[in-house]
């Protein structure tokens, strides 16, 4: 009978789980959630960089002949890279302009998802878009360094 009081106690043991355990348990779902959230944050931007890197590169196509001509009546290949890139900063401006006032009108329904951290938080959303006005450069410094290193006569033979 004593042998079967300390199974008892044994088996009972083996079955307490220990306070982080549980918390593991319980957070789960908003890891998940996070991890899934992150993956299509990633995924997000780089559609966004390949879009604009796409508009760009069409834009910078459509203008060739133009900046065929510059380049070929002296412009020099900064003024062109610096032609080209105007466009992407107003293209910056106007996405900034628009969307700040969205994230901070937008938070409040994400709020309930957001640990450690307010849906207003001027210091996120601030890190966010520099994130994205430095991608945005990048996609279309690309394009422009391209347009500035072409062949002028080709460009004007080709078109």
């Amino acid at each position: 009978m004593n042998d079967i009081d300390y199974q008892d106690l044994r088996e009972k043991k083996s079955r307490q789980v220990t306070l982080d355990d549980q918390l593991e348990d319980s957070l789960v779902t908003e890891r998940m959630v996070a991890s899934v959230s992150t993956g299509f944050t990633i995924l997000a931007v780089l559609l966004a960089a390949l879009g604009l890197y796409g508009v760009l590169a069409y834009v910078v196509t459509r203008r060739a002949r133009e900046l065929g001509i510059r380049v070929a009546l002296g412009a020099s290949s900064r003024k062109i890279v610096w032609l080209v890139m105007s466009e992407v900063v107003q293209m910056i401006v106007a996405g900034v302009a628009v969307s700040i006032p969205f994230a901070f009108l937008l938070g409040r329904f994400i709020q309930s998802e957001l640990y450690g951290v307010s849906a207003s938080d001027p210091a996120s959303i601030a890190a966010a878009a520099a994130l994205l006005c430095g991608i945005a450069t990048i996609a279309g410094l690309v394009p422009a360094r391209r347009a500035a290193s072409s062949d002028p006569l080709r460009v004007l033979r080709y078109e």
